[in-house]
Order: structure tokens, then sequence, then C-alpha cells
């Protein structure tokens, strides 16, 4: 019997937890940009946006990850994640706006949830480290989640950024906008890659998993005491 309590009082207690830590889980549509993929020519890309995925000024390459060996790709670069990433262009000097990519209405929040947006970025090459780029959220409320960044050329870097759900549904996007501090025409044309995008509920501060565990040893004490008492 005691057993037996034990063993309901640790569900029970465990429901809890878990009921907290995973509330809400979001649904972007095609994450890492390999769902419907193209027919890539043999230079390994196509100007167009990504099943789920809306442009902004200038449509975006959609990008076949390079397989180490093509000398014929055009960008001899392999994806984070998957089969494709995404490229988007922009020149310093003729593009007034910055070129995005957005996919509105993720669902599955949680409102008043807290959530990780996390994704990969990558320059790609030296002059387009030094355009900018940026990502936000709106639906509800908008968040900017960077501002401004600068990507690496030589390897792919997480980002991560937390918000706080307005509502059930968000918009996410991406922006990015080439600079050229020196001037030299040759660095005008910029690209920063895209990849492995997702949003997660945040992972809680220790001390707030030291709180959970204690809110469920006490419901497992009392579901204990009640019952033996019966």
């Amino acid at each position: 019997m005691k057993t037996s309590l034990l063993k309901t009082a640790f569900a029970a207690a465990l429901a809890v937890f878990l009921g907290v830590v995973g509330a809400g889980a979001q649904t972007i549509v095609n994450s890492s940009f390999d769902d419907n993929l193209p027919t890539f020519p043999a230079n390994g890309f196509v100007s167009q946006s990504p099943t789920g995925w809306g442009a902004v000024t200038v449509t975006p390459y959609w990008i076949q990850s390079w397989d180490g060996v093509d000398t014929a790709a055009a960008f001899k670069v392999a994806a984070e994640d998957g089969a494709a990433f995404v490229g988007l262009q922009n020149n310093a000097s003729s593009n007034t706006t910055a070129t995005g990519l957005y996919q509105n209405n993720i669902t599955g929040l949680t409102a008043g949830e807290t959530y990780t947006v996390s994704f990969y970025i990558r320059a790609r090459n030296v002059q387009s480290e030094e355009g900018n780029f940026s990502a936000n959220i709106s639906g509800g409320t908008s968040v900017i989640l960077v501002s401004n960044i600068h990507a690496s050329s030589t390897a792919w870097t997480l980002i991560t950024a937390n918000f706080t759900a307005a509502s059930a549904s968000i918009n996410l996007g991406f922006t990015f906008r080439g600079i050229n501090s020196e001037g030299i025409t040759a660095r005008n044309d910029q690209m920063i890659f895209i990849d492995n995008v997702s949003i997660t509920p945040a992972i809680p501060e220790p001390s707030t998993y030291a709180l959970l565990a204690a809110l469920a040893i006490g419901i497992a004490c009392v579901i204990v005491r009640r019952r033996s008492l019966r």
C-alpha cells in the first residue's frame, strides 16, 4: 500500500513539474527550410521564398547545402541543419530598405509564458560581416529580439533571445541591411545566411527548478498523508 501511495504521489508531483516547465509548444512551418525543396540547378540555389515564409524588399535565395565537393555550387557552405538554408541579400548602396524574411501566425503559444527564439546565422563572405542583422516578434506586442548584430563568415553562429508571449500566436521576422562603412564599391553587395529556427519554452533558472521541486515534494507529502489517514 505504501509503495502504491508513493507512486501516485510521485506521478502527481511529476505532472505539476512537467506542466510548468513544458507549457506551450510552437508550430513554426519549415523551420530549417527543408520542406518542399525545389529542384536546385547546378549552381545550387533558386531565388524563391521557402515554403511557409514570406519576403520583404528582395526575394531571398533558397540555397542547397554544399556537399564539400561540387565546384559548380555558387555558395560553398553546408547548412547548419538539414539540406538547405536561406540567404538574404542586400546592396549597401542601392537598397533603401532592409531585406526581410518573415513568418506570420506561429501558433501554439501560451499568453504570459516566456519563450526562447533560437536560430543560426552566417555571413556569406568577409565584406558581408559588415551588414546589420535584426530579428523581431510582433502580434499582440512588438519585441526586438536582436538589433544590428554582425555574423561571422567562417562558421554558423547560434543566436538566442527570450520574449514573453502576449497571445497564442505571433509573427517572426528577420531583416538584413548591407553596410559599407569604407565606401568600397566591391563591398556593397552583402548577404547573410539563416538556418535552423526554433521557438521553445524558456528553460527556468536553477532557482526556479528548486522551487518547482519543493512544490512537487510538498504535493506528494500531502497526498501520502491524506491517503494514510483513510
